[in-house]
């Protein structure tokens, strides 16, 4: 991954100047954009994630930073903290038409018609994308300019935890990617193994 990050470059749109996407600063956003998101996400799904929970997850995803090029100094490792470096970096934000520009590919993603018009894909994504951008804290929906009210948190949280809980209704060889079907089935079998012996 970091050697992705070097090859790429971007261009400031006030003064053109080029920069590289491996900064320490610009890899940090994404880093903490990706776990934090994670982590409320998971909480407002109604996971059982205690505050300590939180902060060794936090505390663990250091490691991860480290890996991809972030000095460890630099990263969040609780949610206090976490929730510090947001309220830093937030006067150094602002919408750029590329961000506006994204921001309308993800609520209205280009679709073949026959995806468009012969099946319910539009309105399903348009309900994710609805989803996911209610689950954005409230500061980030008022800076891309989208609702950030109250009630948008508890439609979005009302929802993720609905689908939270139609998930785990499935059985479980319908759910997860086959690593994760195959770390369950070891684990029912160790399960049974130590059942046997103890």
């Amino acid at each position: 991954m970091r050697g992705i990050h070097r090859k790429l470059r971007g261009t400031d749109p006030d003064t053109g100047e080029t920069f590289r996407l491996d900064r320490s600063d610009l890899l940090l956003w994404v880093h903490c954009c990706e776990v934090e998101s994670f982590l409320s996400t998971a909480r407002r799904a109604g996971a059982p994630i205690t505050a300590e929970d939180a902060d060794r997850y936090l505390n663990e995803q250091v490691q991860v930073a480290e890996m991809v090029g972030i000095p460890a100094r630099m990263v969040p490792a609780s949610v206090e903290q976490m929730d510090r470096y947001f309220a830093d970096v937030q006067p150094d934000l602002r919408l750029s038409e590329d961000a506006r520009r994204g921001l309308r590919v993800l609520v209205i993603p280009p679709m073949a018609g026959k995806v468009r018009f012969l099946t319910p894909a539009r309105p399903a994504w348009a309900g994710l994308a609805g989803m996911a951008f209610g689950l954005l804290p409230r500061w980030a929906r008022r800076h891309y300019r989208l609702p950030g009210l109250p009630t948008t948190d508890l439609a979005a949280t009302g929802a993720i935890r609905a689908l939270r809980a139609a998930l785990l209704a499935l059985p479980d060889r319908w759910t997860g990617p086959p690593e994760v079907l195959a770390a369950r089935s070891e684990m029912g079998r160790l399960a049974q193994l130590d059942g046997r012996v103890g």
